[in-house]
């Protein structure tokens, strides 16, 4: 006779349409005036416009339809020994669905660089808080179906962004250099239905864990990466001429590294 079991298994894994909306201008100008006077920007100016990304980011997320985003199916054999004797069966893992990465959001202070070529280098790190897991899983064994459901959530996700804004007399591109989990959080999973199947608890665990951490790097690194630099490049400001000759004449350590040393006689 086969019971209802439910089983929660906590893993801790370390590191690894078309519209935008509108952005705030007088935010975008302040930062294009304090960098070509060579004063860096204040954190909480920055901290604003990152957040401003982030809010087009999630926008642009859920235009896209990334509220969801499928986990790849997967299967596997196993076996078991009755009574001295050993079974062999299948499981099968499908349907499965990662919702909620579309709540990532900045979670601490920008750290700003200032190089000598006159590049400004951002780095930011986001989070990620309210993941939820679903599946379904199939078991056959000993000549009977078993159907359970996997449920689950993910918290704590960590991932780091590292922003240049490169400067020059064409004005101000801004380029996403990295976009990586530093830290996958806390992977909840719970599976009902297995019965006196509960020995695949563990398995069923540990291959939905994977899949999760597999599919969210995949879906940083390929879809979302492709966003983000969109919405950078759509909210890349443009310096002004004369307010570039005037950062020229100013006292920074790198407005020489962008300006030529004999100006157009236009200007």
């Amino acid at each position: 006779m086969f019971v209802k079991i439910i089983a929660s298994v906590i893993l801790v894994l370390g590191a690894s349409q078309a519209s935008i909306i509108p952005r705030n201008d007088k935010l975008t100008q302040d930062l294009q005036n304090q960098a070509v006077s060579g004063i860096g920007p204040r954190s909480d100016d920055v901290n604003a416009f990152l957040d401003e990304i982030f809010a087009n980011l999630r926008y642009q997320m859920r235009q896209s339809g990334l509220t969801v985003i499928n986990l790849p199916p997967v299967g596997f054999n196993f076996s078991e020994t009755v009574m001295g004797v050993v079974y062999y069966g299948e499981a099968s893992i499908s349907n499965g669905e990662l919702k909620g990465i579309d709540t990532i959001h900045r979670t601490g202070d920008s750290d700003l660089v200032v190089e000598d070529n006159g590049d400004i280098v951002i780095t930011v790190d986001g989070g990620i808080n309210d993941g939820t897991i679903g599946a379904a899983l199939k078991v056959s064994f000993m000549g009977k179906d078993t159907v359970a459901t996997v449920s689950g959530t993910l918290k704590d996700v960590r991932v780091r962004l590292v922003v240049r804004a490169r400067i020059s007399l064409d004005g101000v591109k801004l380029v996403l250099e990295e976009l990586d989990i530093i830290h996958i959080g806390t992977i909840s999973v719970s599976v009902r239905g297995l019965g006196l199947l509960d020995f695949l608890i563990k398995p069923v665990v540990q291959i939905v864990a994977n899949l999760v951490k597999d599919t969210l790097a995949s879906s940083l690194g390929g879809i979302i990466k492709d966003l983000l630099n969109s919405i950078l490049q759509s909210l890349a400001p443009r310096f002004p001429i004369d307010e570039i000759i005037k950062g020229a004449h100013q006292a920074s350590p790198y407005a020489k590294n962008i300006i030529p040393r004999a100006l157009p006689k236009f200007l």
